[in-house]
């Protein structure tokens, strides 16, 4: 079971709410609404406590970085992620996800690039420019240490915004993507409005 001390550091001041985290069978973990730093917390005190062998999971997103450490003990575990019918793994729940020894999709999985919500009003162009090459840094270690294919990182890091996703909604292509197998012809793109934005934002699928 996942022990990591250094996680235990890491999420031990985390006091953001909305994320629900609970067994819903002897071996199986559901983790669903947004990813928070308290939604890691609970993933880790899950694995800790329970043989988890499948995780249930979707939600909206929210805290990047809460996302790759769920992820990461995820991937530590070895368990198989699903994505329910008609449910929706957005962002940094989408990058947790992936993380899973299989992965079996139902529902959607969506990705972009990291971003930060908001700025403070002092910071610099500069400053905030750097913040945002250091978030595209860090999303590249990261698929670095889950061994996903640097093109589908290039991909998104490139082409997508919070208004435009990389959206998955089979299981095969995840096969191709984390198997190394895909090429060119793997990456379908069509065009589609979605309601978050309003500017028209495109969805780039993969089939």
């Amino acid at each position: 079971m996942f022990k990591s001390i250094l996680f235990a550091v890491a999420l031990l001041g985390a006091t953001t709410a909305n994320a629900a985290v609970k067994m819903i069978g002897e071996h199986t973990l559901q983790i669903t609404g947004n990813t928070t730093q308290t939604q890691a917390q609970q993933v880790m005190f899950s694995l800790q406590k329970h043989d988890v062998k499948r995780v249930v999971m979707w939600g909206n997103g929210g805290d990047y970085f809460a996302g790759n450490m769920i992820g990461t003990m995820l991937k530590e575990e070895g368990v198989v992620v699903q994505i329910p019918t008609n449910r929706r793994c957005i962002s940094a729940c989408a990058f947790a996800a992936l993380a899973g020894n299989k992965v079996l999709l139902g529902g959607e999985l969506w990705f972009h690039r990291p971003y930060r919500p908001m700025y403070l009003p002092d910071e610099s162009l500069t400053e905030i420019e750097g913040s945002a090459q250091s978030a595209g840094m860090h999303q590249a270690y990261y698929a670095y240490i889950m061994d996903f294919p640097i093109r589908f990182v290039h991909e998104m890091i490139n082409t997508t915004s919070t208004c435009k996703y990389i959206v998955i909604w089979k299981t095969s292509a995840i096969n191709k993507l984390l198997s190394y197998s895909f090429d060119e012809r793997s990456w379908s793109v069509s065009r589609r409005n979605v309601d978050e934005c309003n500017a028209n934002p495109i969805r780039k699928f993969i089939k």
